[in-house]
């Protein structure tokens, strides 16, 4: 279950149901809760990755991890003559009938654990996708 964001303020004036009591500094308690996916991460990695021939997948990068509270973020390039396809593995982004598709400049955004897990197809040969992904 994830830790809730934000500030908890705590009082406690001794007299029960009684809202209209004014209660001293001293008997507020402020407890800081923070989640470690909303807190601003030092750098990102990007790249461009392109499909040399349509008929070989890809795989997007090697040994990027992506952190707890990130997503990897692909986007089509514009200039891309036909679908980009997306998948876990390579036979999958090989087969545009199972796998996930982009068209040029369209977007998506994947909460995986590494860029490794992702290959992609194309229908024309060097169209490919910009990425990025935050790092620790």
């Amino acid at each position: 279950m994830p830790i809730p964001t934000g500030t908890v303020t705590v009082v406690d004036s001794g007299i029960p149901n009684n809202s209209q009591t004014m209660v001293p500094d001293a008997a507020i308690e402020k407890t800081e809760i923070v989640d470690e996916s909303q807190l601003n991460h030092r750098t990102f990695v990007a790249q461009r990755t392109l499909v040399p021939t349509i008929t070989a997948a890809v795989q997007l990068a090697k040994g990027v991890k992506i952190p707890k509270g990130c997503y990897l973020l692909l986007k089509a390039l514009s200039g891309n003559g036909g679908m980009i396809y997306i998948a876990r593995n390579k036979a999958l982004a090989e087969n545009t009938k199972n796998s996930f598709y982009l068209d040029a400049n369209e977007t998506v955004k994947l909460r995986i654990r590494t860029v490794d897990e992702v290959w992609i197809g194309a229908d024309s040969a060097n169209d490919g996708v910009n990425w990025i992904v935050e790092q620790d």
